[in-house]
């Protein structure tokens, strides 16, 4: 190819990749300016290096429409953090339930049943992240900046009252429904603890809304609960079954880790805040 041949392949080359209605123009001025680039010279060497200054044909076809961001930048080191958070959950539940069945060929069956199925998380975590994207370039006023409300600590009676409600009944269901066939083992060791700690958090709840506040001590207890109740069911699902059918047992603990994220972003939060708290209390003595 002579210099003004490659100039014409890489002006359509980028044209194919933009909309139809935009082809003409932009092939025309593009092909345009190339050839002012490349001036009184003839060489395909010289024509090679115009191109390659103005960039693959992908980049230029970048410049003339709007991009498609499915993840702002923004939320970018955000994805990332809570990604790896996700999948190191997921990676040692799997290496603690190998230990707790041995199977022949332990790593195959980690690689192979846990390490690539968890690649569902960053999918579903980056499906979210793009939602939030979308709905706020959709409706920007929905995402514009809001001074944060005082934190005073006081809470909703109301509406806290029936979550406790919510809370309580469902720790009965747990408890009381025939139905739910538990694992002997974890029925007699593991079940114990788990329930001890699920009532004192709900004792703390409870406080808190009597007070119709929180206090430091009613946050603390909560963050530290928060903190047992994880560690311990991570230790209940990494020693055995929780309930003697594969299935519901299988489903039960994904549905625990995911709810183990979402009370890790929960605490993450509690933590930054006591944390304000306690720096502006330093400051203000």
């Amino acid at each position: 190819m002579n210099a003004t041949q490659l100039i014409d392949a890489y002006v359509a080359d980028v044209a194919k990749r933009l909309p139809r209605r935009q082809r003409a123009d932009v092939a025309a001025e593009l092909r345009t300016i190339l050839l002012d680039e490349l001036g009184d010279r003839t060489r395909p060497e010289d024509a090679h290096q115009v191109i390659d200054a103005f960039g693959r044909p992908a980049e230029a076809a970048a410049r003339y429409r709007s991009p498609l961001v499915l993840l702002d930048p923004a939320d970018s080191r955000a994805f990332l953090r809570w990604s790896l958070i996700g999948m190191a959950v997921i990676w040692a539940l799997g290496v603690a339930d190998g230990f707790a069945n041995p199977t022949p060929n332990p790593a195959a069956t980690w690689w192979l049943g846990v390490a690539i199925p968890s690649l569902w998380w960053p999918g579903v975590l980056f499906a979210a992240f793009a939602l939030g994207a979308y709905t706020r370039r959709k409706w920007p006023e929905r995402a514009r900046w809001k001074p944060s409300a005082a934190d005073t600590g006081h809470l909703n009676r109301g509406w806290h009252a029936a979550a406790l409600v919510f809370y309580i009944g469902g720790t009965i269901a747990l408890v009381a429904l025939p139905w739910l066939r538990y694992d002997p083992v974890f029925h007699a060791q593991r079940g114990p603890w788990v329930l001890a700690l699920l009532i004192a958090h709900l004792v703390v709840y409870a406080a808190a809304i009597a007070a119709g506040r929180w206090n430091t001590l009613t946050r603390r207890l909560d963050i530290a609960l928060n903190l047992l109740v994880g560690g311990v069911l991570v230790w209940a699902m990494a020693a055995g079954a929780l309930f003697t059918e594969r299935w519901v047992d299988d489903m039960v603990k994904f549905i625990v880790i995911v709810i183990l994220l979402v009370t890790a972003a929960d605490v993450v939060q509690k933590l930054r805040r006591e944390l304000r708290q306690h720096s502006a209390n330093v400051s203000s003595t």
